[in-house]
């Protein structure tokens, strides 16, 4: 009995001393976990400590690179600036077929996972080892929005794990919705296009609410290999691959079957869209943008995201670009240059700027950068003046001959009829200035007196900087087009200067309107001028120089206009509202032959607004 209790009592022993030790193995393997659970933990800390602070969706909208639009006035977009053509819009502007489509395509368990998706990485790990390179990723999304907005394309194993690192401090910080959203307005689907918003207009001419399923699909197999797979170049590449998604759409259930087969059937047609940055509005946008300047450098312009919009009639403006390479106008101008402004006199709202003959040829935007010699077109200003100011009577009649005044210098001057011819006859106002009788103009000057007249003219165009010159009655002093056609607002203004107006307003990304436009216009002549020298311009056109610019059944009144040594050649004129300037010249500043604005500007100036 004494020798089977020892027996049971060594067993009991054992069978402790047993149980103990697994005990302390299990104790050891949880302390090791725990260790390298804390490890593991402090080191997130550490490389998170090292990575850039997470961004909110509101923030990405507002400090994102996106392109900036000039509208014309019936919504139009005929110019563009940028660094990246991006148009960042929200989720519920992009359809939900879009969404699927894209998440199908590169990341189906986007919902499901908190950043990382194990599986795909392990899967991709295999492929990297297999092949003795890194030839495949297993990124999701949230790791492709990690790696475009805060790491470099490197890749390297500690990209990859800061890559890691942030996915999750993503899903932390963000919604899905949000993080979705970053991507679709972020990635780049070819020909220079950034985001769904501008892809789909690029692509299809349609809003990122308004593609089909099979549209959806194929923007989502573009995003694999934009250039490759484009829909223009490459439509044999990408449409097996669009079908493939299509597919994967009905096996997640995002589309019924019978939603399938109507997009398997859908032709892949993306045709090339029309220009966001016609040749046609070249020149205007350029003058808008020359406007912006003092508000908007180069770069914000760039990647600030603006909508410009302005008051271009676009129809009238591709009717004169039109008409500026018909084959009679290229005759008649040869060699010249040209530019043309047409303005609403009341309002100052500019309808159409051309600044030369074609941007692609010449970027000098002639309508704004150059300042010639206006001619005989300042006559109605100084008569519209010079009667305002009481100083002649549009009975008034003065005699054509040759008188010689003395210049700032003491030196006689006398001026020359453009003739050459002194009829020594009384001319009455009106036919002096339907015949453009150079005599006449500077005694009416002599009326009014140089220093006066000089001041006028600065106040009605500011940076003209008129002198105290006798000359000046003949227009011997500078302006671009866009300035002339604004002095001209007075006439159809009836005596009220309208300053020109490119831009109507400049909105941010939140909408709110950062440009301020010109007051109200300010009298500068009296109404009863206005009316008389309105008439006497009407004469111009009926039976003076410039007849070749009347219109069948529409009134015009205006001016021909030639500088000295027949270097630019000018008719300034008005239809009811409608102000109208167009110069022809040459850019070396040399002789145009037979050129004068009666002869050249006149026809030109009535073939652009018939």
């Amino acid at each position: 009995m004494t020798v089977k209790r020892k027996r049971k009592q060594v067993k009991r022993r054992v069978k402790k001393s047993g149980g103990e030790g697994f005990r302390s193995w299990l104790l050891l393997l949880c302390g090791l976990v725990g260790l390298a659970g804390v490890a593991g933990y402090m080191g997130y800390l550490q490389v998170r400590s090292e990575l850039p602070p997470i961004f909110s969706y509101d923030d990405y909208k507002s400090s994102s690179v996106q392109m900036s639009k000039v509208f014309a006035s019936d919504g139009t977009v005929v110019g563009t600036f940028y660094d990246e053509r991006r148009s960042v819009v929200p989720m519920e502007a992009i359809s939900e077929d879009l969404q699927n489509a894209v998440l199908v395509a590169e990341d189906r368990d986007f919902y499901e996972h908190d950043g990382l998706d194990f599986f795909s990485i392990a899967r991709a790990l295999v492929k990297d080892i297999l092949a003795g390179a890194y030839v495949q990723g297993g990124s999701t999304i949230t790791q492709q929005v990690a790696k475009t907005f805060y790491l470099s394309t490197e890749k390297t194993l500690t990209r990859k794990v800061r890559e890691a690192v942030l996915a999750y401090a993503l899903e932390q910080g963000l919604s899905k919705r949000d993080i979705l959203g970053l991507y679709l307005n972020q990635i780049y689907f070819g020909h220079g296009r950034y985001g769904v918003a501008e892809a789909c207009r690029f692509y299809f001419q349609k809003e990122p609410q308004a593609v089909s399923i099979g549209e959806a699909a194929t923007l989502a197999g573009v995003i694999r290999s934009p250039e490759r797979l484009s829909p223009f170049k490459h439509r044999d590449k990408i449409r097996p691959i669009r079908d493939a998604i299509i597919r994967a759409m009905k096996a997640e259930r995002k589309i019924s079957e019978e939603q399938m087969n109507a997009a398997l059937e859908e032709p892949i047609n993306a045709i090339s869209p029309p220009s966001d940055s016609p040749e046609w509005a070249a020149y205007f946008v350029d003058a808008v943008r020359r406007k912006l300047a003092s508000t908007l450098n180069g770069k914000a312009l760039r990647v600030g995201g603006y909508q410009i919009h302005t008051g271009l009639h676009a129809a009238a403006q591709k009717r004169v670009v039109e008409r500026l390479d018909e084959e009679a106008i290229t005759e008649s101008l040869g060699g010249l240059e040209t530019a043309f402004v047409q303005l609403n006199g009341v309002t100052g709202v500019v309808e159409v700027l051309q600044g030369g003959r074609k941007f692609s040829t010449s970027s000098f935007n002639r309508a704004v950068q150059s300042r010639r010699s206006i001619g005989s077109v300042v006559k109605p200003l100084l008569f519209a003046f010079a009667i305002g100011e009481e100083r002649v009577k549009t009975t008034q009649t003065f005699m054509n001959e040759r008188v010689a005044y003395k210049d700032g210098n003491g030196r006689d001057w006398s001026p020359r009829n453009f003739n050459g011819k002194y009829d020594e006859e009384d001319w009455t106002l009106k036919d002096a200035l339907a015949f453009s009788v150079n005599t006449i103009a500077v005694q009416v000057l002599a009326e009014v007196g140089v220093e006066l007249f000089a001041s006028f003219l600065n106040r009605i165009s500011p940076g003209s900087a008129v002198g105290n010159h006798w000359s000046n009655a003949l227009g011997s002093f500078g302006m671009s087009p866009l300035q002339l056609a604004g002095v001209f607002s007075v006439f159809p203004g009836n005596g009220v200067l309208s300053e020109p107006i490119l831009i109507h307003r400049v909105l941010d990304r939140e909408g709110r309107n950062l440009w301020k436009r010109p007051g109200k216009g300010k009298r500068v002549l009296p109404k009863h001028a206005i009316r008389s020298v309105g008439e006497m311009m009407r004469e111009v056109v009926t039976t003076g120089t410039g007849k070749k610019a009347a219109l069948k059944g529409r009134v015009v009144r205006g001016k021909t206009g030639t500088s000295n040594g027949y270097k630019d050649s000018w008719f300034v004129g008005y239809v009811g509202d409608t102000v109208a300037v167009l110069w022809a010249g040459r850019d070396d500043n040399g002789p145009v032959d037979g050129g004068g604005g009666g002869a050249l500007a006149a026809p030109t100036w009535q073939h652009l607004m018939h």
